[in-house]
This record gives C-alpha cells, structure tokens and sequence, in this order.
C-alpha cells in the first residue's frame, strides 16, 4: 500500500482507538520519513478532522507499522491548512545535571540555528525524531506533548 500525505490512520492504545494523519514525507537526507500529526481525542468522521486539536507531531514508520498490522487505515481527508506548512522544529542536548536543554535549536527542514532559550511559542514545536509504535502509545496515553521535552 502506498502511504500518500492526508492518509489518516488509527492505534490502539488503553484509552481507545487514537488517529493521526501524515502531513508529509521528509526524504531528503537525515530522511526522517513520514511527519504525523497526532490528533487529541476521538473523532467520528474524516470530515471532523480539520477541527481536531493536534496532541503532538512526529516522524512516525507508518508504512512499516502498517504492513505489522499496527495501525488501522481509516481513510484519506485533506490536510488542513494549518498543518499543511512544514513545521519548525526544536532541538537541543538534555544536561544531565539539570534533566533540561540549556542551548536551543531550530530547523525548518532546510537550516538549523542556535536560538539559546525559546520563547512561549517555539517551546511547542516538536522534535525532529523518528519514534516506534510503543512509545507513540506511551505518549498519547500519558497526554505528552512536545512543550514536555527538555523543560
């Protein structure tokens, strides 16, 4: 099956199905692959999608997951014009003394550059990771978003 940007997907997870939509395919080198959006809550049609608050966004093996029978295709919706736009992202090395980043990180997919502190809004960017299947559990059932990483 060939995974295509809009394609919404669910997960079973301990607090119900949770879905997410792919809003795009990094594949230019680190090719961090295909970006979900993570949606908060439930939602019964694709139609209802667009109104969905977004819990996290991350790079996410959705067409290894798929074929693992991991996650469930719901369907295709278009992508909503706010998530349509390649996100920043933030980035930085957790002190281990301190369990926070001291040195802040952007990138936009195409440059990356040192920032120091973040403000309000730059400290809910994501992370530019790939994660598996059990830690994308883990996180919708613990309600994590990225503003949790490296405060």
């Amino acid at each position: 099956m060939a995974i295509k940007i809009g394609d919404v997907y669910s997960i079973s997870t301990s607090i119900g199905n949770r879905c997410f939509q792919v809003t795009h395919n990094y594949t230019k080198p680190p090719r961090y692959g295909y970006l979900i959006r993570v949606f908060k809550g439930e939602f019964t049609t694709l139609e209802e999608l667009a109104q969905q608050e977004v819990q996290f966004s991350v790079f996410f093996p959705v067409k290894r997951a798929f074929k693992m029978k991991l996650i469930s295709f719901l369907g295709n919706a278009p992508v909503s014009k706010s998530l349509s736009e390649f996100p920043v992202f933030k980035d930085g090395n957790i002190n281990p003394a301190t369990k926070k980043v001291d040195v802040w990180w952007l990138w936009d997919g195409e440059h990356e550059k040192q920032v120091g502190q973040l403000s309000d809004v730059e400290l809910n960017y994501p992370i530019p990771e790939i994660i598996n299947d059990t830690l994308l559990i883990e996180r919708i059932e613990a309600g994590w978003t990225a503003r949790d990483w490296g405060t």
